[in-house]
């Protein structure tokens, strides 16, 4: 392994200034199984290459826009990720041919193999397990945390929103048949029926 040392104030001559130019052989594929869990680096490098061939600064972009900034790779990082994966057999650096006429000869493209994108799949697969595991059991917000929420709710009886209102409905319920007893109670006086009748019991 040597370092490669550039002049220049860009950002491609800043990021070869420590980038390791290594050759590896691959190793024969895998179960791809074997290799997880995947590194969280590698992994998102795997993501990264998934939908087309990048260099190594376009990946550091690449992983740092998806993430929002969480992560951010170092070029350390990044090329001893890179050293693995290509012994691992999962990307490979493409021939002069295969790059870009147009580009900066300095810049080395990595693709992914199938190999490679077995293993991403399989490692996508297991988080994607993990994150159902995690809802399950109220860690991560979903539909199995909703559901055990109300669950929860039926387990535990009414809640006290709930009561209030079974309160408030029976108050009005009375309230509407009291109104309705007094109404039959009290009502208006027919003062003309009233005077007929203590004539007639006058006479």
């Amino acid at each position: 392994m040597r370092v490669l040392k550039t002049a220049g104030n860009s950002n491609v001559d800043r990021y070869n200034e420590v980038r390791c130019i290594c050759t590896v052989t691959p190793r024969a594929p895998s179960n791809p199984d074997d290799l997880l869990p995947l590194p969280v680096a590698m992994f998102h490098i795997l993501v990264a290459v998934a939908d087309q061939d990048r260099h190594g600064y376009a990946i550091m972009q690449d992983v740092a826009a998806r993430t929002n900034g969480a992560l951010k790779l170092s070029p350390g990082t990044l090329y001893g990720s890179i050293r693995r994966m290509l012994e691992e057999a999962l990307i490979v650096e493409l021939s002069d041919r295969q790059r870009p006429d147009d580009d900066d000869e300095r810049r080395r493209y990595y693709r992914i193999t199938a190999f490679g994108r077995s293993v991403a799949q399989a490692e996508a697969a297991r988080l994607a397990t993990l994150l159902r595991q995690a809802k399950a059991v109220g860690l991560a917000p979903g539909r199995a945390q909703l559901g055990a929420r109300a669950a929860g709710r039926t387990m535990r009886g009414p809640s006290e929103v709930d009561r209030r209102h079974r309160l408030r409905t029976a108050a009005d319920r009375s309230r509407s048949a009291d109104a309705g007893f007094a109404a039959h109670l009290v009502k208006p006086v027919d003062m003309a029926a009233l005077h007929a009748l203590i004539e007639a019991e006058s006479v």
